[in-house]
């Protein structure tokens, strides 16, 4: 319309879709390795295998964190919220109250 191509765009596949494709590998990677906390090692090595495209991964972890599907849960570290392990590693475990140590 302006004279230009948004090469950004990764071949027309939107962000949304690209989001959806990567939340989708994160949750296959969670259930292989048991675990909803990963690295960012980790979801650099999912991006790659997946050939993601968008401008600039940690800005796209730091947008699904504010979408809250990826939260960050310290330095370099992620807690995918579509995994089935979410909800037993999204907060600290408790301990029994019943005196014993």
């Amino acid at each position: 319309e302006n004279g230009y191509v948004d090469f950004r765009r990764a071949g027309g596949k939107s962000k949304q879709a690209e989001a959806k494709r990567f939340l989708g590998a994160l949750n296959r990677k969670t259930m292989q390795l048991q675990k909803a906390i990963l690295t960012t090692s980790e979801l650099y090595e999912v991006a790659d295998d997946i050939e993601l495209r968008v401008e600039s991964l940690i800005d796209f972890f730091e947008s699904l964190n504010d979408a809250g599907e990826l939260l960050k849960k310290g330095p370099g570290l992620w807690l995918v919220q579509c995994s089935d392990y979410a909800g037993s590693q999204s907060r600290p475990s408790k301990r029994s109250r019943s005196g014993s140590f």
